[in-house]
């Protein structure tokens, strides 16, 4: 684990992250899998979605018929 943290700072020290679309686009797609992952098993109230209705509601296009 100790060798992996080290060749991963050394990709960072080399750039390797900004430079490399491939291990850039590799990262993100793992980020995105864990952000994913994580919020899957939030539960969400009534009550709070009737609140996150109300507050972007502002921004929603407006209905009509």
């Amino acid at each position: 684990m100790i060798e992996e943290e080290l060749l991963i700072q050394r990709a960072k020290d080399l750039g390797l992250f900004s430079t490399n679309t491939m291990i850039r686009g590799t990262i993100v797609q793992q980020m995105i899998n864990m952000v994913i992952s994580e919020n899957s098993l939030d539960i969400v109230s009534n009550s709070e979605l009737e609140s996150f209705y109300k507050e972007i509601k502002v921004f929603l296009p407006m209905r009509t018929g």
